[in-house]
């Protein structure tokens, strides 16, 4: 039974830290965690050159063996 009194134990502390910490509680940046997202279009990002051509060369070779249907 000593599994099942930590599990228990750490569902305590953990609905502790919720009580706590409450929903509107700052992020890592310091925003609120409830505060709406903007997430850039397509057009705004690019990637870095380099990761491009790894992926462009990547497509070009033979799918491992492991991944063939």
């Amino acid at each position: 039974m000593e599994g099942a009194g930590r599990a228990q134990e750490a569902a305590e502390r953990l609905a502790k830290l919720a009580r706590v910490d409450g929903p509107a509680s700052t992020g890592p940046a310091g925003a609120r965690a409830r505060e709406p997202v903007r997430i850039p279009g397509a057009d705004e990002y690019r990637a870095p050159r380099e990761w491009r051509e790894e992926l462009m060369e990547a497509m070009r070779e033979q799918t491992p063996e492991k991944y063939r249907e």
